[in-house]
């Protein structure tokens, strides 16, 4: 008897497994949902709700960072050139300083 047990669940399976492919077989080349991300309108907005977040974060870390100089140590003609333009400006103010 068990080995009668052991073929019927045997005789199952491949049952199972041959109506699984045909149903396979046969769905197959139907797409189902939306064929491309701009398809479904969800998807879509999620999307540009993400780039709108990107852009903000940008945004705010450039705002931070927009006003902030470095120069490399190696850039001594930078450097000295800031330096002058300090000394130009301040010769200026007080040049009209004196004149009032």
């Amino acid at each position: 008897r068990s080995s009668d047990l052991v073929a019927a669940r045997a005789s199952r399976n491949i049952a199972s497994d041959y109506k699984y492919k045909q149903a396979y077989e046969k769905a197959k080349g139907k797409h189902v949902g939306f064929r491309s991300l701009q398809d479904d309108p969800k998807l879509v907005h999620f999307m540009h709700v993400a780039k709108m977040q990107s852009e903000r974060e940008y945004k705010k870390e450039y705002e931070k960072t927009k006003t902030k100089y470095h120069t490399p140590l190696d850039m001594v003609s930078i450097t000295s050139a800031k330096k002058s333009q300090e000394v130009a400006t301040n010769i200026n103010y007080k040049r009209l300083d004196r004149k009032s």
